[in-house]
């Protein structure tokens, strides 16, 4: 099952934002979006499609370049 991670992140101002990512099992690939609804939606469509974890890069990509 794939989760919506969150991780804390520096810019170059000092200011810390929350971006989020992507786990399934020990699988994760962080840092794909700052806004939390649309990794949200990306992840139930991971698992309504039952994506398999062996392509979490590829997917990751997928997202990032739409």
């Amino acid at each position: 099952m794939w989760t919506t991670t969150e991780t804390s992140v520096t810019d170059e101002l000092g200011q810390i934002h929350k971006s989020y990512g992507i786990k399934c099992n020990e699988t994760s690939v962080n840092d794909l979006s700052f806004n939390k609804d649309e990794v949200d939606e990306f992840v139930e469509k991971l698992n309504r499609l039952d994506a398999s974890e062996i392509h979490a890069v590829e997917l990751a990509r997928d997202f990032i370049e739409r």
